[in-house]
């Protein structure tokens, strides 16, 4: 059936359609081989669309798809002229010509001819909004690869369908063996401290969306750069979206991270290295630190601001640049939340645009694999407390940021705080100052405030924010090198 109005290119995707549900209504292996393969909005002819969702609806209902069981269901309505839907259907079967064994090879021809369709739609679409008066380049770019990713994403129908249960306990099976065998989970992210792991029982999993959440001089930053530059030691790829300092400060901040300690406990303020405000023993021991930070597959980009969608894009061919040099990108670090960027749809209105930045980066992590952790600034509500301990309820303020992370990380420090309320010198309650600041000096609170499949805990670790370090507790700086 020619169908008028149509390019040969639309001509060849409507027979490549035709084809295959020929031959899914002649065989019921390739049914079931091609039922999630293929949704019903990718087919390009009405009644190919029509057909292959009435056929999903039979199937879930037990019955097989047929010309009796689909004109039962759909009547027998003229789809062209001259032809009704019984006809149509038995020139599908007659005229059917792909091999049960290539059906997902077709459906994958479907999956691209509609992705095409929707790059042309799309171009179309960009070309009025740019010739819009005022409308904003950024916005325009930004909504661009956010629809590019989407349509990227739904190319895979791995993303969607059910699964038997023989298939999933296979899976999870497999990954018992190998753990209770001593092998590290595939993909699993350990953040370098040793009692934050054993509290994640081993570190982050793929697939998890953590949130690293504080108030200003928390250091976020600080942990976070720490426990990628940890990652990367264990051979994890990772990127680090350095959207609040360039990275040239990120970098000397790894830097003095991995000098500290390290000679005759050695401590090198990072806000020195750039500033050449070192000994010659100091400059040794950075650049030393640098030979050893460039083999690592740690990848920064200090772009300011980008949109979800620029985040998944550039995170996707970072996976291919991984892929190419023999590793797996295994984590990204977003930092922070208040520089991304929500599409248009919620302008305006920064509640649902933490949403859907949070749910977007959540499918990222999910779709990729990878550990995503997002860091986010808590309001001044947290200062008004007496115990300025951060709460799960301090998020549930920002959008949905506490309902999608898999894990909520807290960090806490009572010296910065206690720092700001020195008493006069030589007075009793300087004496009972000094005491209190004496016993959280250096000391950081990282409260796991929630996990998805474990317990909640507060660890505390050792923490010298000027040198950019973070380590355990045990020993005078810490094992951490």
């Amino acid at each position: 059936m020619t169908l008028p109005a149509l390019t040969q290119n639309e001509q060849n995707a409507v027979d490549i359609e035709r084809a295959f549900i020929g031959c899914c209504l002649l065989s019921s292996t390739a049914y079931a081989a091609a039922a999630t393969a293929v949704n019903t909005d990718q087919f390009i002819e009405r009644w190919n669309s029509t057909i292959w969702q009435a056929m999903g609806e039979l199937a879930a209902a037990g019955s097989p798809s047929n010309n009796v069981t689909l004109i039962g269901l759909l009547g027998n309505p003229e789809v062209a002229p001259s032809l009704t839907l019984s006809g149509y259907l038995a020139s599908l079967i007659t005229d059917q010509w792909c091999p049960p064994g290539y059906v997902l090879d077709f459906a994958r021809q479907i999956r691209e001819a509609w992705a095409k369709r929707c790059v042309a739609g799309l171009c179309d679409a960009l070309k009025v909004d740019a010739q819009q008066p005022g409308s904003m380049p950024k916005t325009i770019i930004g909504d661009a690869m956010q629809a590019l990713n989407d349509t990227l994403a739904r190319m895979d129908p791995r993303r969607s369908g059910f699964k038997t249960m023989d298939q999933i306990s296979t899976r999870v099976v497999d990954k018992m063996a190998r753990a209770y065998a001593g092998q590290k989970p595939e993909g699993l992210m350990a953040t370098g401290l040793r009692d934050l792991d054993h509290v994640l029982d081993g570190g982050f999993m793929p697939g998890d969306l953590v949130v690293m959440a504080g108030r200003p001089g928390m250091g976020k930053t600080l942990v976070a750069s720490s426990m990628s530059r940890q990652a990367a030691r264990a051979d994890m790829a990772g990127g680090f979206y350095s959207m609040e300092m360039p990275d040239e400060q990120a970098m000397a901040r790894l830097l003095a991270d991995a000098s500290f300690g390290r000679s005759s406990l050695q401590r090198i303020p990072s806000g020195h290295i750039l500033k050449g405000k070192l000994s010659e023993s100091d400059v040794n021991m950075v650049i030393d630190s640098a030979r050893r930070l460039s083999d690592l597959p740690l990848y920064i980009d200090d772009t300011s601001s980008l949109s979800v969608g620029e985040v998944s894009a550039r995170t996707r061919s970072l996976v291919e640049r991984a892929q190419r040099e023999g590793r797996r990108l295994g984590f990204i670090v977003i930092d922070y939340l208040k520089y991304l960027k929500a599409s248009s749809q919620y302008r305006g209105q920064r509640h649902y645009e933490i949403g859907e930045i949070c749910g977007g980066l959540k499918s990222l992590a999910k779709d990729l694999n990878i550990v995503v952790i997002l860091l986010a600034q808590l309001n001044r509500e947290v200062e008004k407390r007496d115990d300025k301990r951060p709460q799960l309820s301090d998020l549930r303020e920002s959008g949905d940021i506490e309902a999608d992370a898999d894990t909520v990380l807290f960090l806490f420090r009572e010296e910065y705080y206690l720092s700001k309320l020195e008493p006069k010198p030589g007075t009793p309650e300087h004496m009972e100052w000094q005491t209190k600041i004496e016993s959280c000096h250096n000391r950081l609170e990282i409260i796991v405030a929630k996990q998805r499949s474990g317990p909640t805990d507060i660890v505390r670790v050792f923490c010298d924010p000027a040198a950019s370090a973070i380590r355990d507790l045990d020993g005078p700086y810490g094992g951490l090198r």
